[in-house]
């Protein structure tokens, strides 16, 4: 049970006490909001304590006064180096196990899951690993989906950001579903090209896939069309209508451009490069010897043909969508040509493993962005959703026909925790493994004493919780030199300044954006009601959202009220709901709870079946929120929302967890 209530509430006031007590914030509260705000424990929240009002937090010879008099003298010792070394990677050797467990293996029947909430450590766990996975023979292709190789702020990669490249945001550019399309097929040519340099795959293996899974005589015979300048022979090639003599003649074609392209014996050798490269694909290469060497150049030479068929057939089904756009058959045929290389390098891979020559495994970080990507353009019907259904679906039916390498995905959306496999239809499809971080005892065990002392762990572990990224963060905030200089001049408490420096910093750069962007999907919700988008089923339960408003300029008040009313409800269950009761249909289907599931701020995790703030730092910053907008709140606003409360507020303390 997340015992939070009184303590973030009583430390959400404190931000505002000054300006509670002025006359022009002055106004009268209602026996409920009292109880709110008053109903508290009497004692001082854990971050409220200073040093001086608490005998147990003042010890001495700290290790920040012992740190501050070796800088002043300098001379520091080996405690004083550990007291500012960088944040330790800690080891989980269950889950590093259960990964070590299935990755093992040559070809696997399912892709294993990795999800959990934001900052528990799945990224830096999957990372430890990468480095066992790329000792030879293993082989492991990291693909990480997200627009940027540095680790992203809190909610950047949230769904409401990913709509705004159609409004030409720069900042949102790289996650339109052709980007996140072109770094998985990346990772995957990789793979194929480690395949081909081992020795492992060559081009009658390409041909021998092509031929037994995918019709390719119309797309070669364009192919040979176009590439070939209509020569004699080629004419003669493409009339014969035998696909081994098309597909000879277009290996001598792409031969032909690269010897014109890149000049000397040798097709793939660049003179200006150490690698062997294909322009086509991007697929590289160690040189080899010339014996070696024809043989590895077939074989990139058919990877590259089989990439320039696919595309063909692709422009051919997408044509066919825009003659046809009311065919809802269309769709799938889009998805499936869209996914058709993925898989064809999929079935490449998987069908030239080798036991101690050969390993391959491929880890997507961030999936969940492919599933929020939109399309490259407003015209083209194949979003994120689709593409990313029919991808798992087309890597689940691999994986039970035909056997699939180790398929690592990781992400932090809780879609991946119960509903997937309620759309897939099958709770076999994929192992899933949850990862919910670490309890505070577990993290006391490894972080008291090596990096926090055991008073200033218990303040810690009180406020914020023991999510792993919120320690960390606060561990570069604590040995920052400029927050000892700070912590200087102003004769400050470390820990209760630096908690409190943190969740300002959480609250302006993570959840005050993630709130507008909440605000945003409900005025989408309430416009969506008034032109009749969204089904009556969603209204059913919900008599607080019942009656949205069909005015432009009221939707957003609206909006910002239901999320204000909501935050109050979930106050009172200590920020945890048990959504398997039977009473929850009513919290499932309210709006704002799929508003903050969106953005990031909410996990619904599997089991226990909770649905509550990633961490309790976050449900600090929440109630810091809540106390703000009753304090922006007009009279008129004030009256109205008083009148909600009265007549249609929400109540979810059935739910509660016990």
């Amino acid at each position: 049970m997340l015992n939070l209530r009184p303590r973030v509430q009583r430390a959400a006031v404190r931000p505002f006490a000054a300006a509670f007590s002025k006359p022009a914030a002055a106004k009268s509260f209602s026996r409920e909001e009292k109880d709110f705000h008053n109903s508290l424990d009497p004692s001082p929240a854990p971050c409220e304590l200073g040093w001086e009002h608490s005998g147990k937090f003042q010890y001495k010879n700290s290790r920040r006064e012992l740190h501050g008099a070796a800088a002043s003298s300098s001379h520091y010792t080996l405690a004083d180096e550990a007291a500012t070394a960088p944040w330790p990677v800690v080891r989980r050797p269950i889950l590093e196990t259960l990964l070590k467990n299935y990755a093992r293996h040559l070809t696997v029947v399912q892709p294993l899951i990795l999800h959990g909430p934001r900052g528990v450590g799945k990224r830096t766990l999957v990372e430890e690993l990468m480095k066992e996975w790329n000792k030879s023979p293993h082989v492991a292709a990291f693909v990480n989906l997200s627009p940027s190789e540095k680790q992203l702020t809190w909610f950047e990669d949230n769904e409401i950001s990913s709509r705004a490249i159609e409004s030409g945001d720069e900042g949102a550019k790289g996650r339109d579903i052709g980007t996140i399309r072109c770094k998985f097929e990346e990772g995957l040519e990789f793979l194929a090209g480690k395949a081909v340099e081992k020795g492992c795959l060559k081009s009658d293996d390409v041909l021998d896939v092509l031929l037994e899974h995918y019709a390719i005589d119309g797309a070669l015979n364009k192919f040979l069309r176009t590439e070939g300048h209509k020569s004699s022979l080629m004419k003669s090639t493409t009339g014969s209508g035998n696909t081994h003599d098309m597909w000879k003649a277009a290996v001598q074609e792409v031969r032909k451009q690269f010897v014109s392209e890149f000049g000397g014996d040798d097709v793939l050798y660049n003179p200006s490069s150490t690698q062997t490269a294909d322009g086509r694909s991007g697929l590289y290469m160690q040189e080899k010897p010339r014996s070696q060497t024809l043989v590895r150049e077939d074989a990139i030479l058919s990877l590259a043909i089989a990439q320039e068929l696919f595309k063909i057939q692709e422009s051919w089904r997408t044509s066919s969508q825009q003659k046809h756009p009311r065919r809802g058959i269309i769709a799938k045929v889009r998805a499936d040509a869209a996914t058709s290389y993925s898989i064809f390098l999929l079935r490449l891979i998987s069908g030239s493993v080798q036991e101690g020559k050969f390993q391959p495994k491929l880890i997507i970080n961030n999936l969940d962005l492919m599933r929020k990507a939109t399309p490259e353009n407003p015209e083209d019907s194949l979003h994120g959703a689709l593409y990313h259904d029919s991808l798992l679906m087309q890597v689940s039916k691999l994986g039970y026909n035909y056997g699939c390498i180790p398929i690592v995905l990781v992400s932090s959306d809780s879609y991946y925790s119960l509903q997937l496999f309620e759309d897939h239809g099958d709770d076999n499809a994929f192992i899933s493994h949850e990862v919910l971080g670490w309890t505070p005892k577990e993290a006391a065990v490894h972080l008291v004493p090596a990096v926090f002392e055991e008073p200033e762990w218990k303040v810690i572990s009180s406020v914020l919780g023991s999510n792993v990224r919120h320690l960390r963060e606060l561990h570069s905030i604590w040995n920052h030199p400029s927050f000892l200089e700070i912590l200087e001049e102003n004769s400050g408490n470390a820990v209760d300044d630096c908690i409190d420096f943190y969740l300002g910093y959480l609250q302006v750069t993570a959840v005050d954006p993630a709130m507008e962007a909440a605000v945003k999907c409900l005025e989408i919700f309430a416009a969506d009601v008034a032109v009749g988008k969204s089904s009556r089923s969603c209204l059913k339960h919900g008599y607080p959202w019942r009656h949205p408003p069909r005015k432009p300029d009221i939707q957003r008040r609206w909006a910002r009220l239901q999320l204000v009313d909501y935050i109050q409800a979930l106050a009172d269950t200590d920020f945890a709901v048990n959504y398997r009761e039977e009473k929850a249909q009513e919290f499932l289907d309210d709006p704002c709870t799929d508003a903050l599931l969106q953005v990031g701020l909410f996990y619904k995790q599997r089991e226990p079946p909770y649905l509550r703030p990633i961490s309790r730092g976050f449900a600090r910053c929440l109630a810091r929120w809540y106390v703000r907008e009753r304090i922006k709140f007009s009279t008129t606003e004030e009256m109205a929302y008083r009148w909600h409360r009265l007549i249609r507020g929400r109540y979810y303390r059935q739910l509660i967890v016990t």
